[in-house]
């Protein structure tokens, strides 16, 4: 009766509203199974930027509010952007003169900085909404447009922990129309 009990327990606790534990064992799970899969795709994904950008230079940078994957592929990124989404949607709450000082980004005066600076590529996925100005932006200026959905759905479509990234975003990479080479893919 006591094992029963310790057994009940247990697994009262790890179905227990607010508790992790046991999604972050199915989640870890799906990970390890992934781990010889994962680098594959992450190469796809290299060869995308690759084709489309030329080999990993930290010179060529690329405006996202995911900065890490620009730099884990060996390309740079701008500075307005390298402080993560957080920042960026905040920053419509501060006065704009503080804004440019702390040398950040707003969703409203985004528009024009990618127009003044006019970025070799363009990588979102990490929500549309937020996103919008500058996909407007990339779609309006004639950026080609690669979509990487392919790669990001098959390694996460298992994961309950990443779902929801997968169904708010467009994981595309938007090339400056006079560096695209659509045939090099």
């Amino acid at each position: 009766a006591a094992a029963f009990l310790v057994v009940l327990g247990l697994v009262y606790f790890a179905n227990y509203p607010g508790s992790n534990m046991l999604r972050r064992f199915t989640v870890d799970d799906h990970y390890r199974s992934q781990t010889v899969e994962a680098p594959e795709r992450l190469a796809r994904i290299a060869e995308t930027f690759a084709a489309t950008l030329g080999p990993p230079d930290r010179s060529v940078r690329v405006v996202s509010l995911m900065s890490g994957f620009p730099l884990a592929l060996g390309y740079g990124v701008y500075a307005e952007f390298a402080t993560a989404p957080f920042f960026y949607e905040t920053n419509d709450r501060l006065p704009v003169e503080d804004v440019r000082r702390l040398n950040g980004l707003a969703p409203s005066l985004v528009a024009d900085w990618l127009k003044r600076v006019a970025p070799p590529a363009i990588m979102t996925g990490y929500n549309r909404d937020v996103e919008k100005e500058i996909t407007a932006y990339a779609e309006a200026a004639g950026y080609v447009a690669f979509p990487l959905n392919p790669f990001f759905e098959e390694e996460y479509e298992a994961s309950y922990a990443l779902a929801n990234i997968i169904e708010v975003a467009d994981w595309t990479l938007y090339v400056r129309p006079d560096l695209a080479d659509a045939s090099a893919l």
